[in-house]
C-alpha cells in the first residue's frame, strides 16, 4: 500500500477461520483498499464455498476466484447463484470450450485468462472475444513467467479492451531473468518499442540456466 498498490489479493481456501480473520483484519486495517480473494479450488465443494463467502460478503470483496474444484462446473453455478460476491473462474477454464460452457451456463461473473493454459496469445484472445460478447470482463493472470512470458501477457492485455485487469508482476519476484525489455515501475508494466515482444535475451543467463 505504501508503494501505491490499489488492490490486494489474498490467498484463501485452506482454513475458513483463518481466512475469515485475515479478510476481517485486512478490511478493518485498510477500509478503502480493493480486495480480492483466490481460493485456488481450496473450498472444494459448493457448500463450503457458499458458507465462507456469505460470512465475508460484508467486507466488500471485489471478487472470489475459483472457490471450488475446477471440474465442478454445475457447482460453480450454484455458488454464483447463492452469494453476493462476484465469482471468477480460473482453473476451470483451460480453453475456449471451457469458457463457452461456463458462460452459456451463466456460472461466472469474471474470467481469469493465463497464456500458459490457453494455447498462448491466439487462444487467450479467442476467450476474451467470447467473454466480451457475453458481457463478462477478463483478467490476465500470471504463473510467474519470465520477462518473455510477461511481455506476451502485456501485449495481449493491451490488444483487447475486455481484458480489464492483470496480475503480471511476477518478474519482480525473480532472482534473475533471461531477458530484458520490460520494466515494472510504480505498479505499472512498461514495454519497449522493439520488434515482436520487445525482449532481448540475456545470453549469460541462458548459458547459466543451460537453455542453449
Amino acid at each position: 500500500m505504501a508503494q501505491g498498490a490499489k488492490r490486494i489479493k489474498l490467498k484463501v481456501g485452506l482454513d475458513m477461520e483463518r481466512d475469515f480473520n485475515a479478510v476481517k483484519a485486512m478490511r478493518e486495517t485498510f477500509p478503502k483498499i480493493g480486495m480480492v480473494l483466490d481460493a485456488n479450488q481450496g473450498y472444494v465443494t459448493p457448500k463450503n464455498a457458499i458458507k465462507f463467502i456469505k460470512k465475508i460478503e460484508k467486507f466488500g470483496v471485489l471478487w472470489m476466484e475459483q472457490p471450488i474444484l475446477a471440474d465442478n462446473k454445475k457447482g460453480l453455478l450454484e455458488v454464483k447463484k447463492s452469494v453476493g460476491v462476484p465469482i471468477m473462474a480460473d482453473e476451470a477454464i483451460h480453453n475456449y470450450w471451457d469458457a463457452k460452457l461456463l458462460l452459456e451456463m451463466g456460472a461466472v461473473d469474471l474470467v481469469n485468462i493465463k497464456l500458459m493454459k490457453s494455447s498462448g496469445i491466439h487462444g487467450a484472445l479467442k476467450i476474451a472475444d467470447l467473454c466480451q460478447d457475453c458481457g463478462v470482463p477478463c483478467q490476465m493472470g500470471s504463473m510467474i513467467e519470465s520477462s518473455i512470458g510477461t511481455a506476451a501477457g502485456v501485449h495481449t492485455v493491451l490488444s483487447h479492451k475486455n481484458i480489464k485487469y492483470n496480475e503480471l508482476g511476477g518478474i519482480e519476484r525473480m532472482e534473475s531473468n533471461i531477458g530484458f525489455g520490460i520494466t515494472f515501475q510504480d505498479h505499472k508494466l512498461l514495454i519497449s518499442t522493439k520488434p515482436g515482444l520487445g525482449i532481448c535475451l540475456e545470453e549469460k543467463e541462458l548459458t547459466l540456466h543451460k537453455l542453449f
